[in-house]
C-alpha cells in the first residue's frame, strides 16, 4: 500500500489526580498518500508497558521537563506584558477620568508606605517577590484558567492584590468593590474582549497609572 506509518506511544493517566495507569508502545498508525482519500487506519496496537517500565518513566519525565521550559516562558512573557513600555498619549487620555478616582485613593500614601515602595522598586528580589504574589493573585481569581479576568474575577483579584500591598508597604488604598468594577471597565474598554481583561491590557493601565500617581 502506498502510504506512510507512523509509530506512537502514549502514556495513560488518571485525569483527576494525573497518576499514572500504564502506556501503550510502539501504536503503528498507516497514512495513506492524499490522492488515495482514506482515513488513517490502526494497523498494530503495540505493546502494553507497565508504569514503572524504565522507557515509559523516561518519556514522561521529557515530556514534564518541557511542559516546565514552556512554563517558564510563558511566565517570563507574562512578566513582560506588566512591565510593559511606557503609556502613550491615547492611554492616557482614555483612562483620565478613571485616574481621578485612583489618584484620590492613593493620595493618603503614608511616608513608611512610601519608603518601603521605593525599596521594593530597587531591590531586585523584594520587586520579584512582589512580582510573584501579583501572578499568583492574577491566577487565582482566574476561576477558568483562561488567562483573563471577567469584572467579578477582577474584584475579587483586586481584594487580594490590596492586602498583599498592605503587608508589604503597611499601607494600602481604600479601593471599594464599585471601584474595582470601575477600573475593570475602563481597562476593558480600551479593547474589549468577551472573555475579559488580559494580564497585558493590565499591565498598559498600570502603566498610566504610574505617571498619574507619581
Amino acid at each position: 500500500m502506498a502510504g506512510l506509518n507512523y509509530k506512537l506511544t502514549i502514556s495513560i493517566h488518571n485525569k483527576s489526580n494525573n497518576v499514572c495507569l500504564g502506556g501503550i508502545k510502539d501504536i503503528t498508525i498507516y497514512k495513506a498518500l492524499p490522492y488515495m482519500n482514506q482515513p488513517l487506519k490502526v494497523i498494530s496496537f503495540g505493546t502494553i508497558l507497565d508504569c514503572k517500565d524504565e522507557f515509559l518513566v523516561g518519556l514522561i519525565d521529557s515530556v514534564d521537563k518541557a511542559k516546565e521550559e514552556g512554563n517558564t516562558e510563558v511566565e517570563g512573557k507574562i512578566k513582560k506584558d506588566v512591565k510593559s513600555a511606557p503609556a502613550t498619549e491615547e492611554e492616557l487620555a482614555h483612562y483620565s477620568e478613571i485616574m481621578d478616582m485612583v489618584q484620590k485613593r492613593w493620595s493618603g500614601m503614608t511616608p513608611e508606605a512610601k519608603e518601603n515602595m521605593t525599596a521594593v522598586n530597587e531591590d531586585p528580589i523584594l520587586r520579584e517577590e512582589s512580582m510573584n504574589e501579583f501572578l499568583s493573585c492574577w491566577a487565582s481569581a482566574d476561576s477558568n484558567g483562561d488567562g483573563r479576568l471577567s469584572q467579578d474575577e477582577f474584584v475579587s483579584f483586586n481584594t487580594k492584590h490590596l492586602a498583599n500591598i498592605a503587608k508589604r508597604l503597611g499601607w494600602a488604598p481604600s479601593i471599594t468593590e464599585e471601584d474595582s468594577r470601575q477600573i475593570w471597565k475602563a481597562i476593558y474598554n480600551l479593547n474589549p474582549d468577551d472573555s475579559g481583561i488580559s494580564i497585558g491590557q493590565y499591565g498598559r493601565y498600570h502603566a498610566c497609572m504610574k505617571v498619574y500617581i507619581n
